[in-house]
């Protein structure tokens, strides 16, 4: 249920286009919620910070449901996965049909099921949007970003394991919009390193250490993991 098996690589803001094009996203098209949290915002709790710390080193924190959402909010996590526990029953025939596509055809993006169509409307009323806007979920966004920020989008992936070698998204890249969000991944089954499990290269963020411009592959626009480790060094 609702596994993500991407591998992925976020440039750094070294890159003069990507600098120009950020400053004017922060700066300009999202002055006025920059300015309101920067006057209205409140001193952050220890937890909050040591959070926010490795996520401007590292660019990603890996914890539980429990500690980021606290014991009066982990009822929504329930929730959210007895809804998916639905989805995945009312969509079962849809779901094996494309397992058994994926398995005959490998086809491009066929690894991920998108429980909710491929652009779901941000219903406020639903368990997914009540989710995501939580509180604690809110205030690390804000935190991280500086200026107060809103939901951009959400879904449910239902991801086929596979022993074919990585292709495509499950390769080291990065996504156009990576830059100007913070995306909250929520596992709903146990992963382990043969089920895909998510990785990142770690600083390789806009706030991270490592400016230096990958080595893509020319026939598929992708860093090999050679490529990412020479890279790093």
């Amino acid at each position: 249920m609702a596994t993500l098996g991407h591998r992925r690589l976020v440039r750094s803001c070294s890159y003069p286009r990507l600098t120009r094009r950020y400053a004017r996203w922060r700066y300009i098209d999202n002055l006025s919620p920059l300015l309101a949290y920067r006057f209205g915002r409140r001193w952050h709790s220890n937890r909050r910070s040591h959070e926010l710390a490795k996520l401007n080193q590292d660019g990603v924190v890996i914890t539980s449901a429990q500690a980021l959402l606290g014991s009066d909010s982990y009822s929504y996590f329930e929730e959210l996965t007895s809804a998916v526990g639905k989805l995945e029953r009312n969509h079962a025939d849809a779901i094996a049909s494309a397992r058994a596509a994926f398995t005959n055809d490998h086809k491009s993006k066929a690894f991920n099921f998108r429980l909710l169509g491929d652009r779901p409307l941000l219903d406020p009323r639903s368990v997914f949007t009540r989710f995501a806007l939580q509180k604690p979920i809110l205030e690390k966004v804000n935190d991280y970003f500086g200026m107060f920020t809103r939901l951009r989008a959400y879904n449910v992936w239902h991801t086929f394991v596979s022993k074919l070698p990585p292709r495509d998204s499950q390769l080291w890249h990065h996504d156009p919009e990576d830059n100007c969000v913070l995306k909250v991944f929520v596992y709903l089954s146990d992963v382990d390193d043969g089920a895909g499990p998510f990785t990142y290269a770690a600083g390789t963020h806009l706030k991270g250490g490592l400016c230096r411009e990958p080595a893509y592959h020319p026939s598929n626009g992708r860093a090999s993991a050679a490529m990412i480790l020479r890279w790093q060094q």
